[in-house]
């Protein structure tokens, strides 16, 4: 039985990992926050950023960008680049959260014009670990589906 289960995971796994890097080289996915509370978890203690920050980093990252939430602080790295915060070193045990510029920008920009960002979230983007899933939100929908970096480290 324990060998079918790891099959299955590893099966999962090589499934999740072919179809997020075919899928025209765009990683992660934007849900509705139900429907991500629903396959991931609930959000408990997110780490909250300006989403106007991001922008600015997010306009310097290239094609990808990259997260990782260590000691209550987001780092944020493009690359070989630490782009916040400016002065943190990057260890070799680090595992970043590798998604699509496009894809997180398409999340800020995805509610432009309607009336679901609630008044007191409208400048907050939060980051949270959710098991070993990091989930970036904002307004009520998230971005899920990042590539842990290692292995894959664009």
């Amino acid at each position: 039985m324990k060998k079918i289960v790891s099959l299955l995971s590893i099966l999962l796994f090589v499934i999740s990992f072919t179809s997020t890097s075919v899928n025209a080289q765009k990683i992660g996915k934007i849900f509705d926050k139900a429907e991500a509370e629903t396959l991931f978890g609930k959000s408990v203690n997110p780490l909250m950023f300006s989403k106007n920050m991001l922008q600015i980093f997010l306009n310097n990252a290239g094609d990808n960008v990259m997260f990782m939430i260590k000691d209550k602080q987001l780092i944020i790295k493009a690359g070989e680049k630490v782009l916040y915060p400016a002065q943190y070193k990057v260890q070799s045990e680090d595992v970043f959260y590798v998604f699509s510029t496009d894809v997180v920008d398409a999340l800020l920009n995805y509610m432009l014009g309607t009336d679901k960002i609630p008044a007191n979230q409208a400048d907050d983007v939060s980051f949270e670990m959710i098991g070993d899933v990091m989930v970036i939100s904002y307004g009520v929908f998230a971005l899920e589906y990042a590539l842990a970096c290692p292995p894959y480290c664009p």
